[in-house]
């Protein structure tokens, strides 16, 4: 990073007048301590001086700073597809050129916007980005996200500047609003427009049509189209998928239409037709013109519920078991409507006339994920009503532990320990090569993540991912975390060239370690493997050892004959996924491989355990059943209606939000239930479990009017009474259920004597929405449950299309609001790293805490200069004596040696003087002996030990004369002298002595 040289500076300067205060305190301090001395008194003012600058310069808040010096561009992509693909690439290029003109210090980051934002780039030194957009669908313009979203990913070490490429015309959110909040973190705004004007474009602005009506009623439709010029056509209709004949009288379909440059209203009447949801959809289709070339918004639609009797949706699975269920619903005059695999609802809306829906043994993996989603709010939200019948591929063994539909049943679809079966083993082996990008790898990681909920918490489940080389994402271990599993699976990264067998051999080794129980391997790759041989010998050891492996090819790319082969080899199953979205279908129902244990078959005497469910009101006993799967209670709400032996639910029943839901763990067909077909009572039990969870039906007392502008939906609700008049409500509730499941809470208030009104905006953008009305009249008790009213509202989906021309003048604006440029096709390097107007960050380190130390040094030492006074020669002294006392134990050594040396010379005297006659004592004396017979060494430590003794024993009688008669007595030796030096002293005299009496031992001898 490159950075500015050092700066030091104060942040709040003006506090530094506070130093002049120093001037007056040292005059107060000379004059009024003058009793300390000249030093002291010149010390404590000096003191007293630095410490007010110092407080003074703390004050000021003294600081080093540095300033970068480098740029990031982060340019903002539209992706939506309003834009002619033959700009954006224009303005890729014309990016790639300026991009390869970057300062080598900057860096350059790229960000894409559609429907939503998301980074194409991070920030760094490259400048090469993808030129294709593999996360957004361009479905919307949402720029404001893309310039919120661009200024969290700015490096903060950075100055930063965006670009924004795109035609101006936003679908959601404030662009401006955004921009004000660049402005204020001094981010300017380039803006490169895109700029384009279609013409001769026909818009269809909307089709109105009521969103309820009555069976046999004429509904209205009133078709709303723009032209910019005229324009000639026919205007087709459809009726839920089927072509409406408006025009009897022409060979042709639909109406021939004469538009004129403006607004254009064309009404026709259509017959409502049997109850149900009527979904219209129109298009105008051009006739004779090259004008016209944008075919999304050529069309509108819109939804009408006709009221009537209800009906049941009953979905089966690939065994078609649903006919006994089906005849009992005909006899007891319930209409059903039946519904094979593939075929379930896909939006909401075509539930919203559906009193309930039952699925017979219908494993997870024939319902996506968002058709589940769909199911729950159906039940939750709606009230509808759910009945889940069992089988093997039902409940836990059909893959439903962990979606969100099992979180509505009155089963636990995971039964407790003491209740499991042989634990099982899946191994998922997931390609993550770099082909395997963008939203292959998103539905990768989705659908790896709902195999690992439909597992048991007891059944162990790793992940392994490679490309090269192969690494656990998650590592082989009991499902119990499910939630720490998923956050690791969605933490995958994006690798490199494609290598199965390191992955194949890592799933082998941790599946050789569980050898009990169901073992099972999905291998998952979009390419051509290295060492397709390896591949083969390693499908031959998992069929040795007994491990089935199901092998999954993405795309046109995948080796599909040797993964055919590797399946083949080990009992597994190959897919071929043309299309990514298939991915969380196909691990699902391979997931449920291993949750076969689940399925419990024997003969067994279900027991009534709660009496006073209406669903089995009215029986007594009933017949034997020769199986079910194994589930567990629920607790809370739902009650087990009907048990095994052994306490396991068969029948049990929930309310679950404003719906209900019923679950039979066993069959409705011969396979466990050939006992209860040949009963009397079978019709009227199934009646009574239909009934009980079929929602009441839906109010008709109120009116309700939606009018659709773009992506803004205003409701309107009218509670008309007789005579003209209006009922009051005492309360009022709304929700609006998009496309995409999300929900939306509409306020309403009242406008008027009976009109209620409220707004909502399809954020999820076009398509059907479910609004989900509940109220109850003023007067009514509050024991009885609200009303329910489910109504339908179309939001066109060609919203991206509706601008027919760049909106320049905004992106002029947003460039002025923040201080950047408006570039043109010729924009170079210099242009788009322009470093006007940006602002580079500083780094700024606080010194008061260190100062503040510092003056805290100063303070103490001016306190001691003025209040302490110190003897200094005292001082001295006391520390000689110190140094002293140390030293005594060194002379006492030395001492005790010259002992010893005296007393070893006593022994050799005495040994050796034995044999010669004493001369007489007044002759000599013993000092005078020694210096005639001893060696000199030994005579003088003897001479200086006797002086030492001499000098420390007491003065007495005895021993005064010979000192006086030898000479004068030494001077006394000063109290600090120690042993030591009484040493040294002894023995210089000695030597003296020894010397002075040199000549007159000569002349004796």
């Amino acid at each position: 990073m490159a950075l500015g040289a050092l700066e030091f500076r104060f942040l709040q300067p003006w506090w530094l007048l506070a130093g002049l205060l120093a001037g007056p305190a040292v005059y107060w301090a000379w004059r009024n301590l003058s009793a300390l001395g000249r030093v002291r008194q010149a010390l404590a003012a000096a003191l007293r001086a630095a410490t007010i600058l110092l407080l003074a310069a703390i004050l000021a808040q003294p600081a080093l700073s540095r300033r970068s010096e480098e740029l990031t561009l982060i340019t903002i992509l539209d992706r939506s597809r309003s834009v002619p693909q033959e700009l954006q690439d224009r303005a890729m290029d014309l990016l790639d050129k300026a991009l390869a003109d970057k300062p080598p210090r900057d860096q350059a980051a790229v960000v894409e916007v559609a429907e939503q934002a998301a980074v194409a780039k991070p920030p760094g030194p490259g400048a090469a980005f993808s030129r294709r957009s593999l996360a957004l669908e361009g479905t919307q313009s949402r720029l404001a996200d893309g310039v919120q979203l661009a200024m969290a990913i700015a490096p903060p070490a950075t100055a930063c500047r965006l670009l924004l490429v795109s035609d101006g015309n936003q679908t959601d959110g404030d662009l401006r609003e955004a921009a004000r909040a660049a402005a204020a973190n001094h981010i300017p705004i380039d803006v490169l427009p895109l700029e384009y004007h279609h013409e001769g474009e026909v818009i269809f602005r909307s089709l109105v049509a009521p969103v309820r009506a009555r069976s046999g009623q004429t509904i209205p439709l009133r078709m709303v189209l723009t032209a910019t010029s005229p324009a000639r056509g026919r205007l087709l209709l459809s009726l839920n998928g089927k072509s409406v004949d408006l025009d009897p009288t022409s060979d042709e379909l639909g109406i021939a239409v004469q538009l004129q440059p403006g607004t254009n209203v064309k009404t026709v009447s259509v017959p409502a037709g049997s109850r149900g949801v009527h979904d219209f959809r129109a298009t105008f289709v051009s006739q004779g013109g090259r004008g016209d070339r944008i075919a999304e918004n050529n069309q509108a639609g819109a939804i009408t519920v006709v009221s009537g009797s209800g009906h049941v949706l009953v979905a089966e699975g690939r065994d078609a078991s649903a006919e006994p269920i089906l005849a009992a619903l005909r006899e007891a005059h319930i209409e059903a409507r039946r519904l094979g695999p593939g075929e379930f609802p896909n939006t909401l809306v075509q539930l919203a006339d559906c009193d309930a829906v039952v699925l017979v043994n219908v494993e997870n993996a024939a319902l996506t994920f968002q058709q589940q989603d769909m199911l729950h709010r159906y039940v939750t939200e709606l009230g509808g009503g759910l009945v889940m019948v069992g089988g093997p591929r039902s409940f836990g063994a059909g893959g439903w532990i962990g979606s969100s539909l099992a979180e509505v049943l009155p089963v636990d679809c995971d039964p407790p320990q003491k209740k499991q079966m042989p634990q099982a083993s899946l191994v998922l082996v997931i390609d993550r090569s770099g082909s395997m990008t963008g939203r292959k790898l998103q539905m990768c990681k989705h659908a790896a993540i709902g195999a690992v909920q439909a597992l048991s918490r007891l059944d162990y489940v790793g992940v392994v991912t490679f490309d090269t080389q192969a690494e656990w994402a998650v590592p082989f271990q009991q499902a119990q975390d499910k939630d720490k599993i998923a956050q690791l699976v969605r933490q995958i990264p994006q690798g490199g060239g494609t290598d199965m067998n390191p992955g194949m051999e890592l799933a082998a080794q941790a599946l050789a370690k569980r050898p009990g129980g169901i073992r099972h391997v999905i291998l998952l790759t979009d390419g051509q493997t290295n060492g397709p041989d390896e591949c083969l010998a390693k499908a031959k050891r998992f069929a040795k050892d007994s491990i089935t492996v199901s092998t999954v090819g993405v795309g046109p790319d995948a080796d599909i004959r040797l993964l055919g082969l590797i399946a083949q080899a080990t009992d597994g199953r190959f897919y071929a996924a043309d299309d990514p979205n298939m991915l969380p279908q196909i691990f699902i129902r391979e997931a449920q491989v291993v949750r076969r244990s689940l399925v419990i078959e024997r003969n067994l005497q279900p027991l009534i355990t709660y009496g006073l469910s209406d669903i089995v009101r009215g029986q007594d006993r009933l017949p034997p059943l020769n199986g079910y799967v194994l589930t567990g209670p629920r607790g809370g709400l739902a009650q087990v209606v009907l048990a095994s032996e052994d306490g396991d639910p068969i029948l049990a029943q929930t309310q679950a939000g404003l719906g209900r839901c019923v679950a039979f763990t066993s069959s409705a067909d011969s396979r466990w239930a050939a006992s209860w077909l040949a009963w009397g009572g079978f019709n009227r039990f199934w009646e009574q479990a239909v009934r009980w969870a079929a929602r009441p039906a839906q109010s008709q007392d109120v009116d309700v009017l939606a009018d659709v502008h773009g992506q803004e939906v205003t409701l309107t609700v009218e509670t008309p009474a007789g005579a003209g008049g209006f009922e009051q409500l005492s309360e009022i509730a709304a929700q609006a259920i998009g496309p995409d499941m999300s929900v939306h809470e509409v306020a309403l208030s009242q406008v008027g004597p009976g009109r209620y009104r409220g707004r909502f905006r399809a954020e999820a953008g076009g398509g059907s929405y479910v609004v989900n009305l509940r109220y109850r009249k003023l007067g009514a008790q509050a024991s009885q449950p609200p009303a329910l009213l489910n109504v339908a509202v179309s939001v066109p989906l060609a919203v991206e299309y509706r601008d027919l021309a760049d909106n320049r003048a905004l992106l002029s604006e947003i460039a002025a609001l923040t201080g950047g440029h408006v570039l043109g096709a010729g924009a170079g390097g210099r242009d788009l790293f322009n470093r006007q107007g940006v602002k580079f960050p500083q780094w700024t380190q606080p010194l008061s805490e260190t100062l503040i130390l510092v003056w805290l040094g100063v303070f103490l030492l001016d306190v001691a200069v003025r209040r302490l006074a110190i003897d200094f020669a005292a001082a001295a002294r006391a520390l000689r004596a110190a140094l002293v006392l140390r030293r005594p134990q060194q002379a006492d050594a030395t001492l005790e040696r010259l002992k010893a040396k005296r007393q070893e010379f006593r022994e050799q005297t005495a040994r050796s003087g034995g044999a010669q006659a004493a001369p007489p004592a007044a002759a000599t004396t013993p000092a005078r002996i020694a210096s005639a017979e001893r060696p000199a060494a030994l005579r003088e430590a003897s001479e200086s030990l006797e002086l030492i003794e001499n000098d420390t024993a007491p003065a007495s009688a005895t021993n005064a004369g010979a000192k006086s008669s030898e000479g004068p007595a030494p001077a006394a030796a000063p109290p600090e002298a120690n042993s030591l030096q009484q040493l040294l002293k002894a023995k210089r005299q000695a030597r003296q002595r020894l010397n002075s009496r040199s000549p007159d031992s000569t002349g004796e001898h």
